[in-house]
């Protein structure tokens, strides 16, 4: 059961530069991280449970873009919390996703997009947060409360979005 991608540094190389902000941006970055997953089952005479997971997390590199004037240590930092945060997401879905088990194969990968949604409506409502408390980095203090906090949950095997501010 292998989760790729969860250790990852963001690099400015994987952002399109751009000379000003799309329209209707405020941010002087964005990142778009994405995660599939894959899994196998085995049924049995008594149920269908998962045997194995694999998830993938990356940039979207079509959809990443930073403002070329404003490429800074601090900036990338911050935009490495929004990996992070969705990356403990996936693997709170990857770890979910293995404890299933139901009476048939085909509730599997209904059980397995609910937890998707639900785990990604978090991730989307800590990014918020994220940007929120720390002024999209630019708040020093709030910023490195949240990058301590998002190393501790990465850190520890159980660690997940609730462990976030």
């Amino acid at each position: 059961m292998a989760i790729t991608g969860f250790n990852h540094n963001v690099r400015w190389s994987e952002f399109r530069e751009v000379n000003q902000r799309p329209a209707n941006e405020t941010e002087d970055a964005y990142i778009a991280v994405t995660f599939s997953y894959n899994y196998r089952t085995q049924t049995s005479r008594q149920n269908c449970r998962v045997t194995s997971v694999t998830t993938r997390i990356s940039v979207n590199r079509n959809a990443a873009w930073v403002l070329r004037s404003q490429k800074s240590a601090q900036l990338l930092r911050h935009e490495q919390g929004h990996y992070d945060i969705t990356a403990l997401g996936a693997r709170e879905v990857h770890r979910r996703i293995s404890a299933l088990s139901a009476a048939q194969c085909s509730s599997i990968g209904t059980d397995a997009q609910n937890i998707r949604n639900e785990v990604q409506q978090t991730i989307n409502q800590k990014n918020l947060r994220y940007d929120n408390q720390t002024s999209h980095g630019t708040n020093a203090t709030a910023q490195q409360r949240w990058e301590t906090s998002i190393r501790r949950a990465r850190q520890n095997a159980s660690g997940t979005l609730a462990d976030l501010p």
